[in-house]
C-alpha cells in the first residue's frame, strides 16, 4: 500500500485555459501490449481536474472516460449536444473519446475526479465508498493496483496521516486494515477486457 500526496501531483494546465489537471496516477496494463498506443503514453490515468471556466474538453479516440464530482458544483456538461448535470460529490458521467464534450462550472470552479483508460483492452470505473463498510476482493484481472482518492481527512490510516485529496494506491490481493476509518473515498478500477497476448 503507498499513499501519493495531493502535494506531489503533476500540474498539467489545459491547451484551452480553461482549467488544469493535477495527474494521480499512470501507467501502462498488460492486457493493451498488442494494442497500437497511437500518440498517448498511457494505458490508463486518474487525475484531478479543475475547471475554471466554460469550455470543450480535447478529444481522445480510442481512450473512453468517467467524471465525478468531488467539489463544487453544479457543472453542467453538454455531450454531443445532450446536457447532464452534476450536482453533488459523487455525481458522474461516462462517455467517450469522441465525444464533443462542454463544460460549464457556472460562477465559480469545480473540481472532478477524472479516470481514463484505454477502451480496447480496459474498463474502467469510479464509485463512491465508505471504507468503513468497503471490504476488498481480490482482483486477478484489475489495474496494477486500485486507488481509493480520499474526500475525508485520516489521522491515522496504514500507520501514518492521510490527508483529504491525497490517495491510496491498493494492490490487487491487499486488505484494509482491521480497523477501517469512517470516511469517504472515491474507489477506481480498471478490469482488462481482453487477455493478454
Amino acid at each position: 500500500m503507498r499513499v501519493l500526496p495531493a502535494n506531489d501531483y503533476r500540474v498539467e494546465p489545459w491547451s484551452n485555459g480553461g482549467g488544469f489537471t493535477r495527474v494521480i496516477a499512470a501507467g501502462r496494463h498488460r492486457a493493451c501490449r498488442n494494442v497500437d498506443p497511437g500518440r498517448c503514453p498511457w494505458d490508463w490515468r486518474l487525475s484531478l481536474a479543475e475547471i475554471a471556466r466554460a469550455g470543450p474538453f480535447s478529444a481522445l479516440p480510442g481512450v473512453a472516460r468517467q467524471l465525478m464530482l468531488v467539489e463544487g458544483g453544479p457543472l453542467l456538461l453538454r455531450v454531443d449536444g445532450r446536457a447532464t448535470r452534476l450536482d453533488g460529490i459523487g455525481d458522474t458521467l461516462r462517455f467517450t473519446g469522441t465525444d464533443r464534450v462542454e463544460a460549464d462550472p457556472g460562477d465559480s470552479p469545480v473540481q472532478v475526479l477524472n479516470l481514463m483508460w484505454r477502451a480496447a483492452c480496459l474498463e474502467g470505473r469510479l464509485e463512491p465508498i465508505d471504507l468503513a463498510r468497503w471490504t476488498p476482493i481480490a482482483r486477478e484481472t484489475a489495474s496494477p493496483s486500485r486507488l481509493i482518492y480520499l474526500i475525508d481527512a485520516l489521522p491515522a490510516w496504514f500507520d501514518a496521516p492521510v490527508a483529504a485529496g491525497d490517495t491510496v494506491r491498493l494492490p490487487n490481493r491487499s486488505s484494509l486494515p482491521d480497523q477501517a476509518p469512517a470516511a469517504r473515498g472515491i474507489l477506481a478500477t480498471l478490469d482488462a477486457t481482453t487477455q493478454p497476448g
